[in-house]
């Protein structure tokens, strides 16, 4: 895949998105092409306005095609597991347009139980997609070999045994890293075969190697999905490089915490809020089990990838978020006040958390409206 030839750090006009071209302020765009770690009240001011442009999209699209309805579980056509990291932003609004597409993502793209997969339409498929340098799968790679020696957290273990010694051993991240991928396809099958489902799961691959790039590594469908997909993985790359964004390091402005079945149809923050790639470590939780009063509500591998970023090793490992200079910003979307509440409170029992976010003053709560689209950062 061609890549653009710009400074980091530099914007390109005529390839940039031309929504954000015309509505986004390019002062806090250069910090984020930069990597610099955005403050609470820029963070709140920019994607407040990101989100305004994407309710303008969408209220424009569906004023010549109609409002597009909110999915429910067995009329997903796409299902995604991917990792956290915050390059992997591989969908846009486009996509959530043309057909319902639903999501996970926890470090390293593992599949336990499966549940995105079972959420598929029956004419619909499922992607377990991972990307090149993986950290999970780094880390895996080095506990396997008793290698590792940072702080062994009972999440993060959680998530590094879920990639198994055979598949992590390869010191090379490109094929360590595919061989996840195509493992994770392996896993979900298995969960689908167990619940009576039959939908084909394939293994693809983001990758900056060698320019950036979208792979199908077993296979890909028979339809038209796949151009599609390819078609507008290509545009989001081509609109994160003309604003100067590199791929390595990962870089994060916050990491985003939110239940995609809560979400209605636009169920991604990334696409709520415009961020491009290398901009949110997005993760999944499943909220419904805050509401419902479940002990330890927050699953383990979310709190492992959230740990990771944020807080693991009492720095994180996430620019921008995590090192030496991370903010510790944590966004919390969802469309009630209650579980924003619930959530936050739930993260601040953990010394670690309540002692690096300064008391839960880096933890952002961000209600989303399902029927108007809109965010409101909620003080």
């Amino acid at each position: 895949m061609k890549k653009l030839n710009i400074p980091r750090g530099r914007i390109c006009e005529e390839k940039m998105a031309p929504w954000r071209r015309d509505n986004l302020d390019r002062k806090i765009l250069d910090k984020i092409a930069k990597q610099e770690p955005l403050s609470a009240d820029i963070i709140k001011e920019h994607y407040t306005q990101a989100n305004r442009v994407f309710v303008e999209r969408v209220n424009n699209y569906e004023k010549e095609n109609g409002r597009r309805g909110d999915p429910k579980p067995g009329d997903y056509i796409i299902a995604v597991k991917r990792c956290t990291d915050a390059r992997q932003a591989t969908m846009s609004l486009e996509v959530f347009f043309e057909v319902p597409v639903l999501h996970e993502n926890t470090a390293g793209s593992i599949v336990r139980g499966g549940h995105v997969f079972k959420a598929l339409a029956a004419e619909g498929i499922g992607i377990t997609e991972c990307h090149f340098e993986c950290g999970a799968g780094r880390v895996a790679h080095l506990l396997h070999a008793d290698k590792f020696h940072g702080e062994r957290n009972e999440n993060v273990l959680r998530i590094l045994n879920s990639i198994p010694a055979a598949v992590a051993a390869h010191e090379d991240s490109s094929i360590r890293d595919r061989r996840n991928a195509i493992h994770q396809a392996t896993m979900a099958k298995y969960c689908l075969e167990d619940a009576n489902m039959r939908q084909p799961v394939y293994a693809t691959f983001f990758t900056w190697e060698n320019g950036v790039d979208y792979q199908w590594l077993n296979g890909m469908p028979i339809s038209q999905l796949p151009s599609m997909l390819e078609n507008e993985i290509r545009k989001m790359i081509d609109y994160a490089l003309a604003e100067g964004r590199e791929f390595n390091p990962q870089y994060s402005t916050m990491a985003v915490m939110y239940d995609p079945y809560r979400l209605g149809r636009y169920n991604d923050p990334r696409i709520i809020m415009d961020a491009l790639m290398n901009e949110f470590f997005s993760i999944t939780f499943d909220f419904r089990r805050v509401l419902n009063g479940k002990r330890n509500p927050l699953s383990r591998t979310g709190m492992g990838s959230l740990i990771y970023s944020n807080f693991h090793d009492n720095k994180g490992h996430v620019k921008g978020v995590g090192g030496e200079n991370g903010t510790r910003m944590v966004g919390i979307v969802d469309p009630s006040e209650t579980v924003l509440e619930r959530v936050k409170d739930e993260l601040l029992q953990n010394p670690q958390i309540r002692e690096l976010t300064k008391k839960g003053e880096t933890i952002l709560p961000i209600k989303y409206d399902v029927d108007t689209r809109l965010i409101n950062f909620v003080e």
